[in-house]
C-alpha cells in the first residue's frame, strides 16, 4: 500500500485478443488482465506470471451442470512404490504402456504375486474402469476390458458403481477431449517428465448431463467410430500388389533405370538460398508419401546432402529397407536434394516410372533387399545392391494397365483416409458441443 493506493501488478494472460486502438484496449481491458496484488504473486513458491494461476473464476459455456471428477467417480491411481522386478510374474502397467488406446503388454515389467497382490489392495483395476497416464504422455484414457491380472503405476484409476452419474465411455471421451488435454498441458508440473497429482484430476470439472443424454451422445460418436474402424481396415491393410506372370522377363534393376543419376554441392548448386531437404523422416513407410517441408540453409546442410532428383524419380532408402522407406517423387520443388542414405531410381524408357515404384513394394523385391543387409545395428544396402535386384519387366503396356488398375485402388484407400478425417472431425465436434463450443465440419 503507497498512500491510499493498493500495491497491484497486471497480470496478462499468454492468449490475448488482437488490439487494433487505445478505445478497443480499455473496453477488453476486463477479457485481457486481471488484477492480482503483489503480495499473492510473491507469496508462491515458484512465481509465474501467467494469468491461468490468478484467475479465480472460470467461465463455461457448456449448458450443463459442471461436476467435479471426485464428487461422480472413485478417483485413485496405482502404486507409488517401486517393487522388485522378476523373470516370471504379473505385469505392471505404467503410463509408457498405454499406447493407442489400448494396452501393450509386449514390453511391461514383471511384478510378485505378493506385490500384486499389495497394489491390488488399493489400485485393483476392473473391467469398465478407466485408466489414464498420469507421467510423460498425459491423457490418453482408455477403458478397461480385463483378460489378465495386472498392477498399474503412475497411472490414474477411475471406477465407477452401479448409481454412478457418468457413463464411463462419455467420461473417456470427455477425458480424451481437445479441453482436457489443454488444461493439462496448462497445469503439467515437471522439467525432463511432466506429471499431473491425483489432487488436480480429482479436481477436474466435467460437463454432466443426465445419464440419458450421455447415453445419447455415446451412441453418436460410437457410430461414427465404427465408420473410422472400418475406414482405418482398408488403409492399414492395403497394400499395393502385382500378381506376377512367370512368362515375364526378369532383369537386374541396374538395367532397367539409372542409380545417383547426379550428385551436388548445396553451397555450389544454391549459394545462400534454402533449399529442401529429403531425408529419411520426409517419407512415409509403406505409402510412399513424399514431404518437402524441410528446408536448410546450404551452410547447414548435413554432408549426407547430395542426390539430386527430378519428377518421376524413386527415393529407395538402404537403411532398414524393410521399412519400405520408398518415396515416389512428384511436384519436386525447384532447389531439392534427398539424401545419400538413398539410392535415387530414375526409369529408363523400359520401364514406367510408377511400375517401378509399385514393384519395389512388392516381397519379393523387398526379400532381396533383406538378404542383402548387412547385420549391423542399422542393416543396410549398398548402390551396387540395389544395382543387382532382380525385377520382373512385362510390356510397357502391360505395365500401363497394372498401374492403372493400382492408382484406381488408390483412390478408394484415399477415400477411406478422407471418411476417417471428416468422421474423426465429427467427434470432435460432438464432444466440443457438450463443452459448449461451435464448430462445423470442413468440407
Amino acid at each position: 500500500m503507497i498512500g491510499n493506493r493498493l500495491d497491484i501488478d497486471f497480470v496478462f494472460p499468454k492468449k490475448k485478443k488482437k488490439i487494433i486502438t487505445v478505445k478497443d484496449a480499455i473496453e477488453d481491458l476486463p477479457s485481457l488482465a486481471t488484477l492480482v496484488e503483489k503480495e499473492t504473486v510473491l507469496g508462491n513458491k515458484d512465481i509465474v506470471l501467467s494469468a491461468e494461476r490468478y484467475f479465480e473464476a472460470k467461465v463455461s459455456l457448456t449448458e450443463f451442470e459442471l461436476a467435479k471428477l471426485e464428487d461422480i467417480c472413485d478417483v485413485r491411481d496405482g502404486t507409488h512404490d517401486s517393487p522388485t522386478y522378476v523373470m516370471d510374474g504379473f505385469p505392471l502397467v505404467t503410463s509408457k504402456n498405454i499406447i493407442d488406446g489400448k494396452i501393450d503388454f509386449s514390453n511391461v515389467n514383471l511384478i510378485s504375486k505378493e506385490d500384486l497382490d499389495k497394489i491390488n489392495k488399493r489400485s485393483l483395476v476392473e473391467d469398465g474402469d478407466i485408466i489414464m497416464p498420469m507421467i510423460g504422455t498425459i491423457g490418453n484414457p482408455i477403458i478397461v476390458k480385463k483378460e489378465r491380472e495386472f498392477g498399474i503405476k503412475n497411472v490414474a484409476l477411475i471406477k465407477f458403481n452401479e448409481n454412478s452419474k457418468v457413463n464411463n465411455v462419455y467420461l473417456k471421451y470427455i477425458l480424451g477431449s481437445e479441453q482436457i488435454n489443454d488444461f493439462f498441458l496448462s497445469e503439467a508440473k515437471g522439467v525432463a517428465q511432466k506429471y499431473v497429482s491425483l489432487g488436480l484430476l480429482r479436481s477436474i470439472e466435467i460437463p454432466l448431463p443426465p445419464l440419458e443424454i450421455q447415453q445419447q451422445i455415446v451412441a453418436e460418436i460410437e457410430g461414427y467410430q465404427k465408420i473410422i474402424d472400418g475406414a482405418k481396415q482398408v488403409v492399414n491393410n492395403y497394400k499395393p500388389t502385382i500378381t506376377i506372370n512367370p512368362d515375364w522377363e526378369m532383369v537386374e534393376l541396374g538395367e532397367v533405370c539409372e542409380i545417383n543419376a547426379k550428385a551436388a554441392d548445396p553451397i555450389k548448386q544454391f549459394g545462400n538460398e534454402p533449399f529442401i531437404y529429403i531425408d529419411i523422416e520426409a517419407i512415409e513407410n509403406g505409402t510412399g508419401i513424399v514431404s518437402y517441408e524441410k528446408e536448410l540453409n546450404p551452410k547447414d546442410a548435413p554432408s549426407r546432402a547430395r542426390r539430386v532428383v527430378k519428377d518421376g524419380d524413386i527415393a529407395l532408402s538402404t537403411v532398414r529397407p524393410n521399412l519400405r522407406a520408398f518415396g515416389y517423387l512428384e511436384n519436386v520443388p525447384k532447389n531439392c536434394l534427398a539424401s545419400t542414405g538413398f539410392a535415387i531410381l530414375s526409369s529408363s524408357e523400359k520401364v514406367e516410372s510408377k511400375f517401378l515404384f509399385f514393384s519395389v513394394h512388392q516381397d519379393y523385391l523387398v526379400e532381396q533387399m533383406i538378404l542383402k543387409s548387412d547385420k549391423g545395428q542399422y542393416p543396410s544396402i549398398t548402390s551396387s545392391d540395389v544395382s543387382e535386384l532382380q525385377i520382373y519387366i512385362p510390356t510397357l503396356e502391360e505395365q500401363q494397365t497394372i498401374v492403372k488398375a493400382i492408382e484406381e485402388e488408390l483412390q478408394l484407400v484415399n477415400a477411406n483416409k478422407r471418411l476417417m478425417e471428416i468422421f474423426e472431425q465429427k467427434i470432435k465436434i460432438k464432444i466440443g458441443e457438450v463443452w459448449g463450443v461451435k464448430e462445423e465440419v470442413e468440407a
